[in-house]
C-alpha cells in the first residue's frame, strides 16, 4: 500500500513537528507549503537521500555522529 503525501503549512509543521516526524518514521511524506506553494519535502531518510551514512557525517564534522 502506498503512503499518501500530505500537504502541511510551515506554521502547522512547526506546531506539530514531533507528530510529523513520527508519521514520517512510519513511511508518510509531507509537502511543506508557504502561501500554498510547495517549499520543502519531509520524507523518510531512505526515500530522500538513501541510507544514513554515519561515518561520512562524522567525517564532515556533524555533531552526534561519532559512533
Amino acid at each position: 500500500m502506498e503512503s499518501v503525501v500530505k500537504a502541511i503549512s510551515v506554521e502547522e509543521a512547526a506546531e506539530t513537528f514531533e507528530q510529523c516526524v513520527r508519521e514520517v518514521e512510519a513511511g508518510e511524506e509531507f509537502i511543506i507549503t508557504r502561501d500554498r506553494q510547495p517549499v520543502a519535502r519531509l520524507v523518510p531518510v531512505e526515500i530522500g537521500f538513501g541510507a544514513l551514512d554515519r561515518t561520512s557525517l562524522h567525517q564532515r564534522g556533524w555533531p552526534g555522529y561519532d559512533k
